[in-house]
């Protein structure tokens, strides 16, 4: 398929072998793939390989990148 976790644990969508049937968009329960009109095809945020580029040019500090074990713990924290 299109979809796959990489070793890092991060949801990857190759461009190149989706179909464009939105199948993702609509199964996602965190709506992250989103389908772009242009490439017909679905994308998501793949974190930047590690470092995304959003956090850096958050101005306000609202964004902010944790590894994995520390977010799903601050996950679990929040929201039980």
């Amino acid at each position: 398929g299109a979809i796959w976790k990489d070793e890092a644990g991060i949801v990857r969508i190759n461009r190149l072998k989706c179909i464009g049937c939105k199948s993702c968009n609509y199964a996602c329960p965190l709506s992250a793939p989103i389908f772009i009109e242009e490439l017909r095809a679905s994308s998501k945020c793949d974190l930047c390989d590690g470092d995304p580029e959003c956090v850096k040019f958050c101005s306000s500090g609202a964004l902010r990148a944790y590894p994995r074990e520390e977010a799903l713990n601050l996950r679990s924290k929040i929201y039980g």
